[in-house]
């Protein structure tokens, strides 16, 4: 009798596990996300190469390390803008710059470490690192890091550092 019921107990266990299998869907119909050639995470025209990823790599370290020196002016020129209506790129605006500068001067880059490094494609790239900005005691519970990223984008074979900001900002009229 107790055999039984355990066969019974795995035969309706099997069905549960085999009726939930015929009955998922495929991820993309459930979450609306379609595999086309118009999401840049799924464009495999990109070659993506150990050079670009260097090259990346080393953009970004070599912005960190001018903020890390407090060349807050070298590092601005580093960044650009990216136009889409005619893809081509531009230094950031005074607007931005002054935002930054702001931004820098609050919280200083004392060391930092390049946490991500997500290529998609060449307009679809992203450099994620963190940075700590005050010395903190040992036994400190207070956070003194800061998580930021840097856009870099591919344009005419060569690659910019752009920054993440809103579409709809509207800083170019800062004085």
């Amino acid at each position: 009798m107790v055999m039984r019921k355990i066969q019974f107990v795995l035969y309706s266990i099997s069905l549960l596990i085999l009726a939930s299998c015929l009955g998922k869907k495929n991820q993309s119909e459930i979450s609306g996300i379609e595999n086309t050639s118009s999401d840049p995470r799924y464009v495999t025209e990109m070659s993506r190469t150990s050079k670009d990823s260097t090259t990346i790599r080393n953009l970004t370290i070599q912005y960190l390390d001018l903020l890390k020196g407090g060349q807050y002016d070298e590092a601005l020129k580093m960044l650009y803008a990216y136009n889409e209506e005619d893809c081509t790129v531009q230094p950031i605006d005074k607007g931005h710059c002054k935002m930054l500068m702001s931004s820098y001067e609050s919280f200083p880059v004392l060391d930092f470490k390049i946490d991500t490094l997500l290529m998609y494609s060449e307009t679809d790239t992203e450099v994620r690192y963190s940075y700590q900005f005050f010395e903190k005691p040992a036994d400190s519970p207070l956070p003194n890091t800061i998580s930021g990223s840097v856009c870099p984008l591919r344009v005419n074979g060569e690659w910019y550092l752009t920054i993440p900001f809103a579409k709809n900002e509207n800083i170019s009229n800062v004085n």
